[in-house]
This record gives structure tokens, sequence and C-alpha cells, in this order.
């Protein structure tokens, strides 16, 4: 049985997940998912500006296991956590 957890559930998953790292985010945005040059209105991608440990490989793993989105990765060095095809509820 697959999770898919919605936007603002990730989001606090995520910061939940920062805290125990001893780290945080700075901002976070989202955006639309984009598939065959069309908006699907289902999903959202979300990013978060990290500040202080990064994610590791790993981590991202879990986060995609949890969430049930289609991607997790980070970008810039690790400075940037992107959540890719997040179930959106809006």
């Amino acid at each position: 049985m697959r999770t898919e957890l919605n936007t603002l559930e990730a989001r606090k998953l995520v910061a939940t997940v920062l805290a125990e790292k001893n780290a945080s985010f700075w901002n976070s945005w989202t955006n639309t998912v984009w598939k065959d040059n069309a908006k699907d209105a289902t999903k959202r991608n979300l990013c978060f500006g990290i500040v202080g440990e990064r994610f590791t490989q790993g981590d991202c793993k879990w986060l995609k296991l949890l969430v049930g989105c289609d991607k997790v990765h980070t970008t810039f060095n690790g400075r940037y956590l992107r959540l890719v095809g997040v179930k959106y509820d809006g």
C-alpha cells in the first residue's frame, strides 16, 4: 500500500524531519506540474530552501516513500530540496 500525503501534510513532514536534523528552511514554494504540455491539476511540486544539515540520498528515498510523490532530490549542492508530483488537494 502506497501512502500519498497532500501538499500541506508533506510540508509538515519536511519541517519535522529538518527539525530532527537540527536544520530549517528559509523559504518554501509550490508550482504546478506540467505533463504532456498540459497542467496537471492533481499534483504540485514543492521546493524548500534549506539551512543547516543537508539531505542525503537515503533521506530523499525515505521521504519519497513516506510522501508518495514521483521524485525527491536536492539541487544546488543540497541547498534546495525538491518534491516532485505531490498530491494536491486544493
